[in-house]
C-alpha cells in the first residue's frame, strides 16, 4: 500500500489544505485485517500501517527519530487488541531488544494477553478447535434464532459460554488470580466469544460483565490458527503486560521512549459511538488531562508521544493547548478510516481521524 502527501507538513496548526490519508479499516476474522488473537473496535491494524507509511528519512517524521531502538522503550497506555503493538513489532519500528510496557483497564483483556504470552500456541489451538465444533455441533445446521425468550436464549451454546466466561472473569476480578486449567479456559473462551458474538464488538456492562449478543457465524469454518497465536505468542516477548488506570503507567516513562495513546475517542458532535469498553467512563475532563500529562512528560522527560483520536475541533483545540502549556511542538496529520464495528449499517461511513505527534522543542 503506497501512499503519497503531497501537502506541506503542517506544524502547530492544520491548514486549508490538510494531509488527508483514506483508510479502510475492517474487523472480520480470516481476513488479514488484524494481526492480533482478538477483534476490536477501534484497532489500528490499516492505522498502524499508513503511520509507518508517514515516515520519511529525513524532516519532522523521521523513520529514524520515531522509531523505538534497543535502548529505549514502548508505551501503549490503551492497548485494546493491540493492533497498533503487533503491527509495529513485527516491522521492526519497535526493536525486537526493546521493552514494551502494554496497559489497558480490561483486566479480561491483560490476562488474556498474558495467557497468549506465556502458553503453548497449540494448546490454545486445540481448545478453540473443541469450542469451534461444539458450537457448530450445537447448532443442527440450522440458522442462528432471533428474538426468543431469555429462558430459551440462555441454554444455547454461545450464551452458556458467555455466562461461564463471567463466571471465571469474576474470579479473576475477585482473586487477582485464576488456576492454570482456568487461564487456557479463559483465553480461549474470549478468542471464541470475540469470534462469534455480534459484530466482533466486546463490551460490558456496569458489573463488568460481557454482555454482547450471539452473531450470526453458523457455519464458522475457523476462530484463529495456531500459526496466528504463536505469532501474537512471539510478538509478545520482552513485553510487559500490566492492567489499570493509564495515570499509573506514567512514571514508567523514560527520556527517548516512545507513548502511544489511543484512549476511547472523544464524542463527535450529533453522533454516536461505541464507547462502552469497560466499567468506567472516559470522560471529556480525562481526554483534557491526558492531553495535558502527555505534553508535561514530554517536557520534563525528553520522551515522543503519538496520539489517536477524532478529528474534531475540540480535540484539535485541546491538544494545541496542551502542547503550549507544556512548550513542546505538535505535529497534526489528518487520516480516514472506514469503521466496520458498528452496529448500525448507516454507521460505518469514513470518519475522520487525527494523529498528533508531540516532541521536545529542542530535538
Amino acid at each position: 500500500m503506497k501512499l503519497t502527501m503531497n501537502s506541506a507538513i503542517v506544524h502547530g496548526i492544520i491548514g486549508p489544505s490538510p494531509n488527508l490519508i483514506a483508510v479502510n479499516v475492517g474487523h472480520r476474522s480470516g481476513d488479514n485485517l488484524s494481526i492480533s488473537y482478538l477483534k476490536w473496535a477501534g484497532g489500528k491494524y490499516r492505522v498502524a500501517q499508513v503511520l509507518l507509511e508517514m515516515f520519511t528519512k529525513t524532516g519532522q517524521l523521521s523513520h529514524e527519530y520515531w522509531s523505538v531502538d534497543s535502548n529505549q522503550q514502548y508505551h501503549e497506555w490503551f492497548g485494546g487488541g493491540l493492533s497498533m503493538y503487533f503491527v509495529l513489532r513485527k516491522e521492526g519500528f519497535i526493536h525486537n531488544d526493546a521493552i514494551s510496557h502494554l496497559n489497558d483497564f480490561s483486566e479480561a483483556l491483560i490476562n488474556s494477553a498474558r495467557i497468549v504470552q506465556n502458553t503453548s500456541p497449540k494448546k490454545i489451538y486445540n481448545q478453540l478447535e473443541k469450542l469451534r465444533l461444539e458450537y457448530i455441533d450445537s447448532l443442527e445446521g440450522k440458522e442462528i434464532p432471533r428474538n426468543e425468550k431469555d429462558d430459551v436464549r440462555n441454554k444455547r451454546f454461545y450464551y452458556l459460554r458467555r455466562k461461564e466466561f463471567n463466571e471465571i472473569n469474576q474470579t479473576l476480578i475477585t482473586k487477582g488470580k485464576l488456576s492454570n486449567n482456568n487461564q487456557l479456559r479463559f483465553c480461549s473462551l474470549m478468542i471464541f466469544l470475540n469470534k462469534t458474538c455480534y459484530n466482533g464488538i466486546h463490551r460490558v456492562n456496569k458489573k463488568g460483565e460481557m454482555n454482547v449478543p450471539e452473531g450470526d457465524y453458523p457455519e464458522l469454518k475457523a476462530i484463529r490458527t495456531e500459526k496466528e497465536i504463536r505469532t501474537c505468542g512471539k510478538l509478545l516477548e520482552n513485553s510487559s503486560l500490566t492492567s489499570g488506570d493509564w495515570r499509573d503507567s506514567i512514571h514508567l516513562v523514560k527520556g527517548g521512549d516512545l507513548v502511544y495513546i489511543d484512549p476511547p475517542y472523544a464524542k463527535r458532535a450529533h453522533k454516536r459511538g461505541f464507547t462502552t469498553y469497560s466499567t468506567v467512563e472516559f470522560t471529556e475532563q480525562d481526554q483534557i488531562d491526558l492531553a495535558h500529562q502527555s505534553c508535561h512528560l514530554v517536557r520534563t522527560k525528553g520522551c515522543r508521544v503519538i496520539a489517536s483520536n477524532h478529528n474534531t475541533k475540540w480535540v484539535k483545540n485541546v491538544y494545541r493547548e496542551a502542547a503550549k502549556v507544556a512548550g513542546v511542538e505538535i505535529l497534526f496529520r489528518h487520516i480516514k478510516v472506514a469503521r466496520a464495528a458498528n452496529r448500525d449499517g448507516k454507521g460505518r461511513e469514513s470518519v475522520p481521524e487525527l494523529l498528533m505527534f508531540i516532541y521536545p522543542e529542542n530535538r
